[in-house]
Parts: structure tokens; C-alpha cells; sequence
């Protein structure tokens, strides 16, 4: 390298140089962002302009809100607290520079958006936000019956007297109320009556429209009932008259006649039909609904011509308009195929006398019961069905059971949609709509935490654990608050919501992953403890008992005192009736399950809960437990220990023979036409569907959904399939519909519609239908359910087309793999013949692969992965790439380190699957092996955080918290950097354990960063635990040691607050002492000796007088730091380990320099006299001597000199005090 020219001088002006460019380069790196902040009185906005689009996140967390880009920048937030106090505090910039931290004031919505350059944050009041969402709509509950002459729409407002008007748009009645309101939707369209396909309702000018659409000519009247509006639904009646029928005299309103509609022309979507408004019902109308057929009056009306075949699901969005003369391209709101638009439109405007609206209104607050026909023939129209008992004898298994005084269940009721709300708002129960407000609170326990429901009336709870969520029911209805549950809380409960049930209060809960609940109470309010490392405990166990009745057969009884009132509601996932029954008393669950043919009594942590599946049993509720009584006895017996896998049926008999020819799923017989003829054969089928008789329209749409599914448009056969269910009530009963649904659903990958139409009970034992089972098994990784279905059918998978053999046999492959077989899979495998497409040679080669290296044949293991690679088909070459590695890895061809390179290149080339979940479990492993536990923390959070429902979710998460505590606990972190660790730990903060663990861990990181000097961090630490973690006596601690933190981070005032704000009274006497020294230090600190003076007047102790002097040191009070300095010359202080000699001639030479600034000349000869000799032979003496000789008290140089001594020799000894315990780690040691 050339040697610089020039001297020394030039060198360091070449440095000086180079230094200000470098600091030049770090000042301009962060960018000038302006800042605007405005507040409407509604709505607060803080605008940050970048004047370029910024990647931007925003995190509401432990009262603050975060605001963090990916680079540093300056911006000016000082008019942010005056303009938007209400939402925010002062601003603080954190992260280099890279984020900002608001406190955030009170409970605020958070909205943001982007707009040229400006990110824009919204911020509202919560509570003005739900009050808006309150006023605004208003809670309608739809009720339905069916009867055999008609069916009926109640809508129940919560006042009376609201407007409204109705008008026929084709098949569809629309109906427009003048107030807007939620309408609730969810039982009607799971459960149609009768003559009603679905119903939909949509806002338009604050106006709430509901569209109806109903079957082909069907006839409406209706008629209000104080808060009630009723409408029924007639079926058509031929009308080919042209003229209106003469007006009849004891009719007091005029008819409503439609004028003729020209016949439209044919369209290939939809067609459009104007009908005028039916004039608005008034409330005061006198003729009832019994006069409907003497009032009804007909006009002429055209039917058009059929629309052609459609499957855009757009069409069922189309609903009515409030002007005829804006109606356009109207089809069926019910998504029709066949848009019928003209029928025969049949209106009136009946009149209800008084007495006939009381007669319709008896039974209001009483559930609409849906009858069978057969049983309802002499059902009067006017006035809503009075529920009836249902006796053994009579006993309908599709109505819903009630018995005892027990309310009957509606029909769907409970089913509705989950009243899903963002975490901090109050849930609307629109099946309560004026139940009380329940605050659920969270509070902290040493190693758990506590949900608190205080009610202010008495109410019986239950609770139970079904699927992967804990259920909390009460007996008293009321809208949930889980505002409480926000912020830190978050981590422990992720999820809380609250499902809509009359009369009843049912919250859903998820809760973090090894906290075990016990139920108490104190007086109203109800506790539910969640502790760590405990075990299930009851105050008493519940047990059953079986009692012989005479009349019924069988008899269940649950004892259980206290009981409350009883809760039903159909849960969606399984679609079974719970019955709950909670009690009063705390502590009382069945502490196993108990299962009965068409029964299962759940295990529960509080209460009874029970899962009907069977309809013929009867539950009731008795003074001192639930009695389940059965019509048959064989109903009641106890079912045996399920196994994990259900015995299939024929499981015990040999495999099925081989069938020649396929007898139910015919695939090849449905394909009717090769692939060049599939067009023109959809359109003959469309086109027979058209022109098809009523009764034969079901086999024709069954014909085109079994042509769509042997072509693979499965999208197109579920839409056939979901047009037949709206048109045939009973159809889902059909086995051919049941099939098909379930195929499409398989093709869709909607596998929880396929299992529940597939494994249905008309499909057991069913060797056709048996490998379609086995590919829904494997498509949710139950590999052993599928291998037993593809194993049990694999005779017959010669009556499918080649190519689905091909992919059955691959299947059961990967299955007979997956569960160890390995001779099934090789005899199978060498059974896939034939002409391969890419797929399935790409599937064979890297099954080939997996069975070799089961047999630990990693040779040939790897040369059938790198055919599998060559065949191009990435969704089996990126397994095979994956495959490859851990073979290379295991025959140890690569290093550890070379297969982490090649698993991060994978990890690009392929997500979302399970292969993801095996690439970042590797890569896991192998970062810990290495000691990049970082990394390894990232791997395992991906799975956990992207992939919860993976079978590796629970045990990376477990692996997660043991590696974060052996960072944080057990001295791991010691070998990383302090910033790498501290990083560390705010990246998974949410891994801190609750309780002293976790309140350890953080004290422990805070004392590693404060030996590094690291003391704005530690701070923060500290802080998040004195605000959210710490209480009482332990808060005080913590206190105390943040004050000391931030004494040596130079922010006495910060000290003070942390003094403040953990204040205990309860403290010893000693701690109290410490807490007032460190006051008095930080008073001084901010130049209040004074102050500082006072809170040591009454203390003569020796840390005291160490105070005292350094108090008067800072102050350069000479004459009063005299005498304390003199006072200390001889005394160690315990709490210092440094030499007493060294510490005594710091004093000396200090004292020395305050009797110079002080002028005490007879002083200093005094000092001379007595310390010259303990000064000599020792690296002070040179200075003592130069202080104490020199006479002349003018002489100015000296006296500069003995102010530059007096700065420097600032007496920081009760700090050092600390120093020193944190070095030899008693820095939490408490006094």
C-alpha cells in the first residue's frame, strides 16, 4: 500500500475529514416528515406526510399506541397532546429513530389509511362509536311458521308503529321499512318454511328493504299486531281473468290492481318485470287476516319467457328498488338456474278488527313452532300456534323436544351466525336485545390469571371444553364486555366472543395453552382461575345415575343442587342439541365423559352440559338435577370406550371382492359425451330442465349435477346442487344427492362438507364410496382412517376410470406409508401402471423414495427423489427436493450447516401446505444446533402463529416458551450480545410466563443490560412490569431498583416518578430508609438540595451523612461540607468493599480543596499537620501537597486549579454503593 504523504498535521486534518462525512451521512439519514394533527369532535386525525408511499405498522398494546416504519426519521409531534389530548399523549420516539410511542387516553378506536404520500391515522372514542352503531339500527327478530294452507314472516320491532310498504317483483316480495335496522337472518335461510326459498335484506337511504323470495305464483297478506308485522305466504291459484272483479261493498278498501305487462323477449341472463307499490299498511287497520281470501283481488299478469341456464352467484345479489322504474335484470334473490319472472301476483291490504288482533297476538312471546301438515289440518291462519306438549306416544322426531315446563326449542334456534366483535367492543345480542351489560374483567394470579363476571343479580354458570374452545354459559341473558381483555391480556386470551341465544348468556373463550380453570364465586360474581402446573379439582364431582321407569323404559337422572334455568342451543360444528343446565353452586362438574347411545354428558369444569344427537330422548329439568328419559330402553344403554379410529363397517370381514362393474358411483355411465361434445350435451341437459314437469325437474337437475361431477366442474355441479336444495325440501335426504354433494364438495377441497355428506350412514360398508372417504381422511391428515377406507374399497377400485385408479392406489400408498405398512405400499405401488400423466409420475417416483428410506435404502431413496424432481410437477418435486435433504443429511453426503442453505432455498420455493410445517421444523432443529436460537424461535413461530391446527403446532409452542426460558432464566442469553438478546426478547415478549418466573426473567435481563450500560433499556423493562405485571409489596421493589436505574441513566425526575408510582405502605423500615436515601439523591440530583436536606434531617444513619456531604459538595456549600467531610474521614461504609485508606485520602483531598474555596487558612495548616504524614509515600501526596502550601489566597491560578479538583471529585459514593451490588449480583436483594 503507498505510504500518505504529508506530516502529522496533514493526517489528522485528513481524519477530522473523514469523521465529519461519516456524521455528516448518519445526521441526514433520517427523513423530515411533516405532521399535521386536527379533531372534528368526532373523529381525531394525526397525518404523518413522507410525501411518498412508506411501509408503515400500527400496534395498540398496554396503553400505548406504536407506530413503526423501516427507517429513521424526525418529525415534530409537539401539538399532537393539545390538538388530540383526548385520544393521545406526548409523543416518544423509540428504535433508532424508527418508531413512535403514544400514550393512548382512555378506550380509542384505531382506523389508518394511505392517501398521495400521507398515512393517515383515525382515531374515536369507543364508546361514541358503539353508541352510534346502538342508535342507528335497530335489533328486528324474524320469526317464521309453517302451516298447511300457508307460511308466516314475523318481524318484531322494538316499537310500534314503524312504516312500512310491500310490493311482487316477479317471485320475489319486497318489503321496505322506513326505519334501518339489523334483521336477523341466520335461522330463516339455514331452515326455510314452505314456500319461501330465502330471504336477504340489504340498507338503501337509511330504509331497510328485505326481499323474499318465494316459491312460483305464490300469494301474500298481511297485517300488524302492535310491534309485530306479519306477512303470510299463500300458494298460487290459477288466474286468467283480464279484468279486475267488481269491487264487493263490504270491503272497505280499494283494490290494487297490476296493469298489463307486455310479454318481454327471451334473454340469456335475466329478464325485467316494473310492478307498482303496494300502499303502505297502516297500524290501525280493522280487518283481520281471516278475511284475506273474500278481500283478495287478481290482475292480469304475463309470464316471460324462461331465462336461460345461469351459476353466477351474482344473480341472488340482486334485490328490489324503491322506484319500478329503476327495476332492471331482476332474477330470483334465491340464485335460481331458472329465472321465472310474471306469475299470477295476487295482493291485499286486509283490515284487522281489534278482537282478531288480539286473538293473532295471545301467544306473542311464544316461539313459532313448525307442525307437520299432516297433524295441522285444522290450523286457523289467523293467529300464531301455541306450542303443544309432546307425549311418548306421538313423539315427532323433526320437532324440537321440550318437557317439564321446559321452553320448546325453535327450530335453528341458537344456529345463527357467531356474533364475531374486534377485541375492546361490546358485543350486540340481538337474541337479548335488552339484556344487561357484563363487564368480564381479567386480573393476574403468581402463576395465572382470573376472569371475573360480576354479576349484580344472581346467575347459574356452567362451563365445558368442546373441540378446541371453553364454553361459559349463565342463565341470565346479557351483552359481554371484552374490552377488559385487550392489551397484555391478549396473549393469555386470543379469542372471546359471544354466540346469540335467547335468554341466556353463551361466551366462547380460547385461552393460551397449559392453564388449567377452577370455578368459584363470591356473592354474585363468578371466578374463573387459570393456573399453570395444576390439575382439574372439583368441590364435588357429578355423577349419573340410571333409574328403571315403568312407562318410559329408561331413566337418566344428574344429581346436582343448585341447579339454574335450562339452556338449549344447536352447536354448528356438529350440529347437535346441547342442552345446558348451570348451577348456582361453584365447584360442582362431571369430571369424566359419560357417553349413551344418542347421548354424551360432557365432562365439565362447572355445571351439567349435554350433547343430544338422538331426537327420541327427552331431557327435563327437576328440583335437584336433569332427568333424561328414553322411549326405548335400548335408547339409554352405554356406549363402549370409543376407540381413536371408529370400526368401520364390515371391518371384521374379509376385503370386498372385486366388482366388475361400478353400481352406484357410476362415473363413466354419467360423462354421456366426450370431452369436443360437452358443451352442446350441458345445453341439452339445461334445456330438458327447462321444459321438464314439475315432477320429473329433480331427476333432470340430478342428471346435469352427475354430468358436471364426472367432468370435474365441481363448481357448477354445487351450484346445481345448491338450486335443488332450495327447490326440494327433502332432497338432502336423497343418497345420489348426498353423494354428488359430497364429491363436489371433495373437488371444491371443502372438506368439512365432504365428510359430512361422504361419511354419512348410508355410505358405511359402501366399497364405491370408500376410496372418495379415504381421500377426504387423507386430505385432513387422518392417515390411519384413510387407510383403512382405501384399504377396505381397494378391490374395487377397477370399476373407476384408469386414471382414478391410478390415484386411489397412490393414495392408499402414502397412506400404508404414513401408517408403517410397507409392504402394502410396495405391492400397491407396483400396481400403478399405465399411461401416467406428469402428476402421477412425479407421485410414484417420490413414494418410491419415501418407502426406500423407511427400509433405509438412502441410495435408491435419493435416486427416486431426483426422478420425482426431473418429472417437473412442483407440488411433488418440492416434497422430493425437501425428502432429498434430510437423506442426504441422515447418510451425512452434506453438513448441517449445507443443509440449512438448502432448506432457507426451499423455504422460498414453496408455502402454505404441510411441507411448509417440515421445511421450518428442520430448519428449528437445526439453528439450535448451531446456537442460533433467534432463528430457531422464528422457525417454530411461523408454524404456530400460520399453522395452529397442525399436529406440530402444540409441541412448538411448547418448545418455544423452554427455549425462551433457558435464554432468559437459566443464563442463555449470557453468550449472546446484550443487543441480540434484548432483541430477542422483545420479538417474543409474548413467551414471558406469567407470575414470579416470568417477573424474574425480566429483573434478570434488566441486569444484564444494566451492566453494559445499556440503562434506557432496562428502564423500559422495568417499566412494562411496574404498569402491567406487578402489584403491592413486589412493585415497590421493582420501583426502587428502576429509580436507581434511571439515577445512572442521569434522569433524576424519571426516578422520582418511579418512586412515586409505587408507593406501599407496607413496607419494612429498612426499605423505607432506602427509598427516602435515593429521594433525597434525585433531589439533589435536580439541584433541590433543600429538599434534598429535609428528607435526611431526621437520619443520622451512615448513608445518611455520606448524603448529607454529597448533597453539600453539589451545592458547593463549603462551609457546610467541611464538617461533614471531617465526619466521614475514619468510616467505612459497609456497603463500599474499596480500601478504608484509598477512601480516607479521597475525603482528605477533598476536604482540603473545600477549605481552600472556602478560605480557612488556619484549616488547611491544621490538615497539614495532621493527614501530611498518612498522605506520604502515596500517588495523592504531590496533589495534597500543592493544595495545602500554597499561602496567597489571590493567587488565581490555584484557585482554578481547586474548582477543576472540587468538579471533578464529585463524592458519588452511596451510587457506588449500588455499582457495586449489581457486580456481584445482589442488586435485588431486598433489606
Amino acid at each position: 500500500m503507498a505510504k500518505l504523504k504529508g506530516g502529522p498535521a496533514f493526517h489528522l486534518l485528513l481524519l477530522t475529514g473523514l469523521f465529519c462525512c461519516i456524521a455528516f451521512t448518519n445526521v441526514t439519514a433520517a427523513e423530515k416528515v411533516g405532521v399535521n394533527a386536527l379533531d372534528d369532535g368526532q373523529t381525531g386525525r394525526l397525518a404523518l406526510d413522507w410525501g411518498h408511499a412508506e411501509p408503515f405498522s400500527t400496534e395498540m398494546e398496554g396503553g400505548y399506541l406504536y407506530v413503526r416504519f423501516a427507517r429513521a426519521f424526525e418529525a415534530d409531534f409537539s401539538d399532537v397532546p393539545t390538538m388530540l389530548g383526548k385520544y393521545l399523549g406526548p409523543a416518544e420516539m423509540l428504535e433508532g429513530g424508527q418508531s413512535v410511542r403514544f400514550p393512548v387516553q382512555g378506550k380509542v378506536n384505531l382506523a389508518s389509511e394511505t392517501r398521495e404520500g400521507k398515512i393517515i391515522l383515525k382515531f374515536r372514542k369507543k364508546a361514541a362509536v358503539q353508541a352510534a352503531a346502538v342508535a342507528a339500527t335497530a335489533n328486528v327478530k324474524l320469526r317464521s311458521g309453517e302451516h298447511k294452507e300457508f307460511s308466516r314472516l314475523v318481524f318484531d320491532w322494538p316499537e310500534a308503529g314503524i312504516k312500512h310498504s310491500s310490493r311482487m317483483e316477479g317471485d320475489n316480495l319486497v318489503i321496505t321499512f322506513d326505519e334501518p335496522a339489523d334483521v336477523n337472518l341466520g335461522t330463516i335461510n339455514r331452515y326455510p318454511p314452505a314456500r319461501i326459498r330465502n330471504v336477504s335484506d340489504r340498507t338503501d337511504g337509511g330504509k331497510t328493504v328485505v326481499t323474499v323470495a318465494m316459491d312460483h305464483g305464490s300469494r301474500i297478506s298481511s297485517f300488524e299486531n302492535e310491534k309485530s308485522i306479519v306477512y303470510d305466504i299463500r300458494d298460487g291459484k290459477k288466474a286468467a281473468v283480464k279484468k279486475p272483479e267488481p269491487k264487493e261493498p263490504e270491503v272497505a278498501a280499494a283494490p290494487v290492481v297490476l296493469p298489463k305487462v307486455a310479454p318481454l323477449p327471451a334473454t340469456p341472463a335475466a329478464v325485467r318485470q316494473d310492478a307498482p307499490h303496494i300502499a303502505s299498511h297502516q297500524a290501525d287497520d280493522a280487518t283481520g287476516p281471516d278475511t284475506a281470501e273474500k278481500s283478495t283481488k287478481t290482475a292480469d299478469a304475463y309470464e316471460a319467457p324462461a331465462a336461460g341456464w345461469t351459476t353466477d352467484p351474482g344473480i341472488a345479489k340482486n334485490g328490489g328498488h324503491d322506484d319500478p322504474e329503476k327495476i332492471a335484470s331482476i332474477s330470483p334473490a334465491s340464485g335460481s338456474a331458472i329465472a321465472r319472472i310474471g306469475p299470477t301476483i295476487v295482493l291485499d291490504n286486509p283490515k284487522s278488527s281489534k278482537k282478531q288482533m288480539e286473538k293473532a297476538t295471545e301467544n306473542d312471546a311464544a316461539p313459532v313452532v313448525h307442525k307437520d301438515s299432516a297433524k295441522d289440518e285444522t290450523a286457523a291462519p289467523q293467529h300464531l300456534e301455541e306450542p303443544e306438549q309432546i307425549e311418548a306416544a306421538s313423539f315427532n322426531p323433526d320437532k324440537p323436544v321440550h318437557h317439564d315446563g321446559a321452553p320448546a326449542l325453535q327450530e335453528g334456534a341458537g344456529n345463527h351466525d357467531t356474533t364475531g366483535f374486534p377485541r375492546g367492543e361490546v358485543a350486540h345480542d340481538s337474541a337479548n336485545p335488552a339484556a344487561e351489560r357484563l363487564d368480564v374483567h381479567i386480573a393476574n394470579l403468581r402463576d395465572g390469571f382470573r376472569l371475573i363476571f360480576p354479576w349484580k343479580q344472581p346467575a347459574a354458570m356452567a362451563m365445558y371444553k368442546n373441540h378446541d374452545a371453553f364454553w361459559i354459559v349463565f342463565d341470565r341473558p346479557a351483552i359481554a364486555d371484552f374490552s377488559n381483555l385487550s392489551g397484555p391480556y391478549k396473549f393469555l386470551v386470543p379469542d372471546a366472543e359471544q354466540e346469540p341465544v335467547a335468554g341466556a348468556t353463551v361466551l366462547k373463550f380460547k385461552f393460551r395453552d397449559g392453564y388449567v380453570p377452577r370455578v368459584s364465586k363470591v356473592l354474585e360474581s363468578w371466578h374463573v382461575d387459570f393456573e399453570l402446573g395444576t390439575k382439574v379439582s372439583f368441590e364435588q364431582a357429578i355423577s349419573v345415575q340410571e333409574q328403571k321407569v315403568i312407562t318410559s323404559g329408561l331413566r337418566l337422572f344428574v344429581p346436582a343442587v343448585q341447579n339454574g334455568e335450562e339452556i338449549r342451543f344447536k352447536d354448528q360444528r356438529t350440529e347437535a342439541e346441547m342442552v345446558i343446565m348451570p348451577l348456582h353452586a361453584a365447584g360442582w362438574g362431571m369430571a369424566k365423559k359419560r357417553e349413551f347411545n344418542g347421548i354424551a354428558l360432557l365432562q365439565t369444569v362447572q355445571g351439567v352440559v349435554m350433547e343430544a344427537v338422538d331426537a327420541s330422548l327427552r331431557i327435563s329439568r327437576e328440583q335437584n338435577g336433569v332427568s333424561v328419559t328414553a322411549v326405548s330402553k335400548s335408547f339409554a344403554m352405554e356406549t363402549p370406550e370409543k376407540r381413536e379410529v371408529p370400526k368401520l363397517p364390515g371391518e371384521e370381514m374379509n376385503p370386498v371382492p372385486g366388482l366388475a362393474k361400478a353400481d352406484f358411483v357410476k362415473l363413466n355411465d354419467w360423462l354421456l359425451a366426450d370431452q369436443a361434445l360437452f358443451t352442446q350435451t350441458k345445453q341439452e341437459l339445461q334445456k330438458e330442465i327447462a321444459a321438464a314437469k314439475p315432477e320429473d325437474t329433480m331427476a333432470a337437475m340430478m342428471k346435469l349435477a352427475k354430468f358436471y361431477v364426472a367432468h370435474d366442474f365441481y363448481a357448477e355441479a354445487s351450484g346445481v346442487l345448491h338450486e335443488m336444495k332450495a327447490r326440494f325440501a327433502k332432497v338432502n335426504k336423497d343418497a345420489d344427492y348426498k353423494l354428488l354433494a359430497g364429491l363436489a364438495a371433495l373437488g371444491l377441497h371443502h372438506l368439512d362438507d365432504a365428510e359430512s355428506y361422504l361419511y354419512d350412514g348410508d355410505f358405511d360398508g359402501n366399497a364405491e364410496v370408500a376410496p372418495f372417504r379415504g381421500a377426504v381422511a387423507a386430505e385432513k391428515s387422518n392417515w390411519t382412517r384413510a387407510a383403512q377406507e382405501l384399504d377396505y374399497s381397494a378391490p374395487a377400485f377397477g370399476v373407476f376410470p384408469k386414471e382414478l385408479q391410478n390415484r386411489f392406489k397412490l393414495l392408499r400408498a402414502e397412506a400404508a406409508l404414513r401408517n408403517g405398512k410397507v409392504n402394502v405400499a410396495r405391492s400397491t405401488l407396483d400396481g400403478v401402471k399405465g399411461s401416467l400423466d406428469k402428476e402421477q409420475i412425479a407421485a410414484k417416483a417420490y413414494l418410491q423414495g419415501r418407502l426406500a428410506y423407511q427400509l433405509s435404502n438412502f441410495p435408491a431413496a435419493i435416486a427416486h427423489y431426483d426422478q420425482a424432481i426431473r418429472a417437473g410437477y412442483r407440488p411433488v418435486t418440492e416434497r422430493a427436493r425437501y425428502q432429498k435433504i434430510k437423506a442426504n443429511l441422515e447418510s451425512k453426503i452434506i453438513k448441517p450447516e449445507e443443509a440449512v442453505k438448502e432448506l432457507e432455498a426451499l423455504d422460498f420455493a414453496w408455502r402454505g401446505d404441510e411441507l411448509e410445517v417440515e421445511v421450518q421444523r428442520s430448519l428449528g432443529r437445526l439453528y439450535e444446533e448451531e446456537g442460533r436460537v433467534g432463528e430457531a424461535l422464528a422457525a417454530y413461530k411461523r408454524v404456530v402463529r400460520h399453522f395452529p391446527d397442525s399436529e406440530y403446532a402444540g409441541e412448538l409452542g411448547k418448545k418455544m416458551n423452554d427455549l425462551f426460558a433457558d435464554l432468559f432464566l437459566n443464563g442463555g442469553a449470557d453468550k449472546l450480545p446484550p443487543i441480540k438478546a434484548l432483541a430477542i426478547y422483545y420479538q417474543y415478549r409474548e413467551l414471558t410466563p406469567v407470575g414470579h418466573k416470568g417477573d424474574k426473567m425480566i429483573q434478570q435481563l434488566a441486569d444484564r443490560l444494566t451492566r453494559v450500560d445499556l440503562l434506557e433499556q432496562a428502564a423500559q423493562l422495568l417499566e412494562h412490569q411496574v404498569k402491567f405485571r406487578l402489584k403491592g409489596l413486589e412493585k415497590a421493589n421493582v420501583g426502587t431498583r428502576l429509580a436507581i436505574i434511571q439515577l445512572w441513566n442521569k434522569k433524576p425526575e424519571e426516578s422520582l416518578k418511579a418512586l412515586y408510582k409505587t408507593k406501599w405502605r407496607a413496607l419494612s423500615p429498612a426499605a423505607k430508609r432506602e427509598r427516602l436515601h435515593i429521594e433525597a439523591r434525585a433531589q439533589a440530583g435536580l439541584q433541590h438540595y433543600d429538599e434534598a436536606l429535609a428528607l435526611l434531617a431526621d437520619d443520622e444513619s451512615e448513608e445518611a451523612d455520606v448524603l448529607r456531604a454529597e448533597v453539600y459538595w453539589k451545592s458547593k456549600n463549603w462551609p457546610e461540607a467541611i464538617p461533614a467531610l471531617e465526619h466521614l474521614i475514619g468510616k467505612g461504609h459497609k456497603s463500599i468493599a474499596e480500601d478504608l485508606d484509598r477512601l480516607d485520602r479521597q475525603r482528605i483531598m477533598q476536604l482540603a480543596v473545600a477549605r481552600n474555596l472556602a478560605n480557612d487558612k488556619a484549616g488547611i495548616r491544621q490538615m497539614r499537620k495532621t493527614y501530611r504524614q498518612k498522605m506520604d509515600g502515596t500517588p495523592d501526596l504531590a496533589a495534597f501537597d500543592l493544595i495545602t502550601e500554597t499561602n496567597d489566597k489571590s493567587d488565581t491560578d490555584f484557585r482554578k486549579r481547586a474548582s477543576v479538583i472540587a468538579e471533578v471529585s464529585q463524592l458519588e459514593s452511596f451510587m457506588a454503593g449500588y455499582r457495586q451490588k449489581l457486580e456481584k449480583g445482589d442488586f435485588w436483594a431486598t433489606e
